[in-house]
């Protein structure tokens, strides 16, 4: 089943989106998103609505693109629907709008300065101490800054050979 463009262009139409929209088409033949594409259209919302489409099953009429503003994907497999990578979108453009989340927040997470393993956030841990014999490792509750802020690093190289 492909979705016809018609009813399509005659919401966007109907709606004035057109002109006054930025339209993004889920589609897995597109551009991947990204943590700086997230920031970008966060931006973009500032001055205009984000209308996404998003597809079922076999797509869309591929005349959608003469009527959209850019194509995204969000990976390297098939989705049934696009609702699902459409709300990824969502929730990643929507954290960045201030006072969505506080900014402490946002500058020490990962993928806040690049888009590489290298800006991978460290692994955390929450209480108990002991579950089931695995432990919290014994630095982190020593108090020791400093230390503590070498072995998060030392902790994230771990995960980038995996």
């Amino acid at each position: 089943m492909v979705l016809s463009v018609a009813p399509i262009y005659n919401l966007l139409s109907s709606q004035n989106l057109l002109e006054r929209a930025h339209i993004i088409l889920l589609c897995p033949r597109s551009p991947k998103f990204t943590q700086t594409r997230a920031r970008e259209l966060e931006e973009l919302s500032l001055e205009k609505p984000l209308v996404f489409i998003c597809g079922h099953y076999e797509g869309i009429d591929e005349r959608v693109r003469h009527f959209i503003s850019e194509a995204i994907s969000i990976g390297d497999y098939i989705l049934s629907s696009g609702t699902l990578a459409t709300a990824v979108l969502i929730e990643s453009i929507v954290r960045l709008i201030p006072n969505v989340l506080n900014s402490e927040s946002l500058e020490s997470e990962s993928f806040n300065t690049s888009e590489t393993i290298e800006d991978l956030d460290f692994p955390v841990y929450a209480p108990p101490k002991n579950f089931l014999g695995y432990k919290v490792p014994q630095i982190l509750l020593s108090g020791h800054h400093s230390k503590i802020a070498s072995h998060r690093e030392k902790s994230k190289d771990k995960y980038k050979n995996q």
